[in-house]
């Protein structure tokens, strides 16, 4: 089993994951600053792509791999990142860059006095940003600037700004666009950080020349903080013309946010399209990962039947085992109570709303495909209490069309243990007629029916009802439950997880014959 994947581990894998990005990619900078290992500067940026890619194969399973507060924070502007996670991402990025920068001083701290003496530099004096750009960014280039005799005025203040949030906003975009699951056109789950470091490469190549091209306020202000207690003082903060802050640490972010948008409004298609009507679904957190199958459960049954807090309890238990859970809400109405409910919970949770799954097909797609970008392990659907047929209008079409994606879990059907004994009886007590008919056509097409609430009638009585969906439903796979208290759950979640076994059974309800 799985652990959970805590904030904590997902720190620690950004962490991580800028760590390799910024010792590859600022490595490199000190093998081509210092001794001329790298020939031009595609080479450069090249390498720096390689170890943007390898990052996020790296960490993209636990945290999405963002490793850039600028993305981190067009995630949360576009696709639904939590802000509360925004501070403890761009901290653990910001101390990734900070032990990279310290791990490469540790291996080149020679080098670089060796350097600074063949070439009169004075650490923390003007002129000795040459030997400080290893570390943090400096506009114009100042390799390029020497190289080609440029002056300070060759790049402003204003362009730079221009340059690093330009930049930046390629990327976002670029990343938003890989990363968007309906983009049938994309690279492709196993492609996909490698063209996220090509991205990076191109980028580099072209703004390198004007800013080193940070594109990343963690890999700038790291290292530069390091560079700063190192011996380059005021040289690395503010720098010798100022504006790091501006240029390398808000035009990026700014940039990002930019680029997302544009990605997100102008490119992307739209979300919740249906109907007609207006769905609550929107894209989320980016999550690198390959997209395996997803388990998708659909839980049916009568209003008032506790289908809502068997999917809270399910999802709890299941994340408990390390599983990672969706919920999709459905309603005739927008605005469900049973979403806010469920989302205050903690929970992922989609809304389809305006008509049931089987007469809104598509939207109930979307809406898995949104939290599929999650990358969840498991999916549970809570149809309208009054949809029938499911069988035929959303799990069949699911697996001809859409079985590549999704495993099926045996359909399931929940039921008010006192509803279910009259409608069995045909007492005529519980409902209306017509509700009593639509009851028995989700009982019909039960593969499993669970008998919920068991906690308010007594073990006699609940043995008494087994004994009757026995008889009456003799094919139905039968569990008891109480939602509420939690007993029961681990057996209806095994049933859950009888891989590929929907339908499972064809149940038919035949009506008791008077005198029987």
């Amino acid at each position: 089993m799985r652990e959970p994947v805590t904030l904590l581990r997902q720190c620690v894998a950004e962490m991580i994951g800028t760590f390799i990005l910024v010792f590859f990619g600022t490595g490199t900078v000190h093998a081509a600053v210092l001794t001329g290992a790298q020939q031009g500067l595609w080479q450069v940026a090249v390498v720096w792509g390689i170890a943007v890619s390898l990052a996020i194969y790296a960490a993209g399973a636990i945290s999405g791999a963002h490793l850039n507060p600028a993305i981190t924070v067009a995630l949360m502007a576009w696709r639904g990142f939590p802000a509360r996670k925004v501070p403890l991402y761009v901290a653990s990025q910001l101390a990734g860059a900070i032990l990279a920068a310290v791990m490469l001083y540790a291996l080149y701290s020679n080098i670089i006095h060796d350097f600074e003496s063949a070439h009169s530099i004075v650490r923390g004096a003007p002129g000795s940003e040459l030997s400080a750009m290893v570390y943090g960014e400096y506009f114009p280039n100042p390799a390029t600037a020497r190289n080609l005799h440029w002056s300070d005025a060759s790049v402003s203040h204003v362009q730079a700004m221009m340059a690093e949030a330009v930049g930046t906003a390629f990327l976002a975009f670029f990343v938003f666009a890989v990363t968007d699951v309906r983009n049938s056109s994309g690279p492709g789950r196993r492609l996909l950080p490698l063209f996220i470091g090509l991205t990076v490469s191109i980028i580099i190549s072209v703004i390198a020349p004007l800013t080193q091209a940070g594109l990343n306020p963690a890999r700038d202000l790291g290292p530069r903080l390091f560079a700063y207690s190192a011996g380059w003082g005021a040289i690395a903060i503010p720098g010798p013309r100022g504006g790091f802050l501006s240029i390398y640490v808000l035009s990026p972010i700014l940039g990002a946010v930019v680029g997302g948008a544009v990605y997100q409004f102008l490119i992307a298609a739209p979300v919740g399209r249906s109907t007609g009507h207006k769905s609550a679904v929107r894209p989320t957190v980016w999550r690198i990962r390959a997209m395996k199958k997803v388990q998708l459960i659909f839980v049916g049954g009568f209003l008032g039947a506790g289908k809502t807090t068997l999917l809270w309890r399910a999802a709890e238990l299941l994340m408990k085992r390390g599983k990672r859970v969706g919920l999709i809400t459905n309603d005739q109405a927008p605005g469900l109570v049973d979403t806010k409910w469920l989302s205050e919970k903690g929970l992922n949770v989609r809304e389809v709303a305006g008509s049931c799954f089987c007469c809104n097909f598509p939207a109930l797609i979307e809406a898995a495909e949104s939290l599929r970008s999650l990358d969840p392990d498991v999916l549970i659907g809570e149809p309208v209490g009054s949809c029938t047929d499911l069988s035929a209008t959303i799990l069949q079409p699911l697996k001809d069309k859409f079985g590549d994606r999704f495993v099926l879990s045996p359909l399931s059907v929940l039921a008010d243990p006192l509803r279910l004994r009259d409608v069995l009886n045909d007492s005529g007590d519980a409902f209306h007629a017509s509700a009593a008919y639509i009851f028995r056509k989700q009982l019909e097409e039960a593969d499993l029916l669970v008998i919920n609430k068991m906690d308010l009638i007594s073990r006699e009585e609940g043995d008494r009802l087994e004994q009757l969906v026995a008889a009456r439903l003799p094919r139905a796979i039968v569990r008891r439950l109480s939602a509420w208290t939690g007993e029961g759950l681990e057996s209806v979640c095994e049933v859950f997880f009888w891989r590929d076994a929907s339908p499972l059974y064809i149940v038919t309800y035949e009506p008791q014959m008077k005198g029987d």
